[in-house]
This record gives structure tokens, C-alpha cells and sequence, in this order.
């Protein structure tokens, strides 16, 4: 398994209809955005949060931050309905860290990863930076999550995420 400090944001696959994110433009919810608030910690400490301040498009992202040094974490939303092709899309931001990873994870059934797909990954300080990838889904997988990952002593952000057939 791959070691780093991970943002994730996560999706869980269901058999048919269209595959979505929940609150991909993060304007529902408080102090984090409705739908994302699954965390991950690797190293260190992290938190997420709704960026009403910096965003790609308003009113808000989702920023996750290390605290105090450097962490490595991810937070995670489900991506109902995710079998066989989509593509995902999306806005990421980076400041500080070593590095910033956009991902797919795919388990089966008893929560086995089986499937891996970067989306977007830096190793730098970007400002808002399109990402948009096809993904096949393997049949094994069961649960999809979107991971924003992060490594180091920084902050990263998503915004406008979308997934479609």
C-alpha cells in the first residue's frame, strides 16, 4: 500500500443508475462540507473543513489542513451507483505540502482494496488546477471513495467535483 500524507475523498459504488458525488461544489453544510467528513489519519493531525474564504466557485471548497507539522491523512466521500466507465472531475489547490493526491479507491465487498486510479497528484504549490480522468471500474469492487490525500505540513483543496458517464 502506498505511504503518504492523503486527503481522500471517497464514494461507495452501487449496482446501476448514474454515478454521483454527494455535495461536489461543497456548498451544503457547516464548519465541513455535507457528505465529507470521513477522515483518515496516517501521521500526525489533520482536520477538514468548509472554506467559505477560498474556493474555485462559491460559495465554499472543502480545505484539508495538517495541524501542528506535518500529517498524512485524507478525507473521504462515497461515489454511489460507481460501476463500470465515468469520468472524474474536479478542482484542486495546494499550499506547503510535500505532496497532494486526488484519487479513486475501490473495495470488494469486505472492504479489500482492489483497485487504485490517480486522479491528479503535486509534489508543489499550485493554485486551482482542473483534474478530469475516465475510470473503469473492475467488477470485483464493490465501494468507490474519492480521496483528496495530503502529505507534509500544509493544506490542500477541492472544489466542483463531478463524476459522469
Amino acid at each position: 500500500m502506498r505511504r503518504f500524507l492523503s486527503l481522500t475523498l471517497c464514494a461507495a459504488a452501487a449496482c446501476a443508475g448514474e454515478p454521483a458525488i454527494p455535495n461536489g461544489s461543497m456548498t451544503e453544510g457547516g464548519d465541513t462540507p455535507t457528505g465529507w467528513s470521513e477522515t483518515y489519519t496516517m501521521k500526525g493531525r489533520v482536520v477538514v473543513a468548509r472554506d467559505t474564504e477560498v474556493f474555485a466557485s462559491a460559495p465554499a471548497s472543502l480545505r484539508l489542513e495538517s495541524l501542528a507539522g506535518e500529517a498524512v491523512g485524507n478525507v473521504n466521500a462515497f461515489i454511489s451507483d460507481a460501476s463500470g466507465t465515468f469520468t472524474v472531475s474536479g478542482k484542486v489547490r495546494s499550499q506547503g505540502l510535500k505532496r497532494t493526491v486526488v484519487a479513486m479507491m475501490g473495495f470488494d465487498q469486505t472492504w479489500q482494496m482492489k483497485q487504485w486510479v490517480d486522479l491528479y497528484e503535486t509534489k508543489a504549490d499550485v493554485d486551482w488546477t482542473s483534474f478530469s480522468k475516465p475510470v473503469s471500474i473492475d467488477p470485483a469492487v464493490k465501494h468507490v471513495k474519492l480521496c483528496l490525500m495530503i502529505e507534509g505540513d500544509g493544506k490542500a483543496w477541492i472544489d466542483d467535483v463531478e463524476v459522469k458517464r
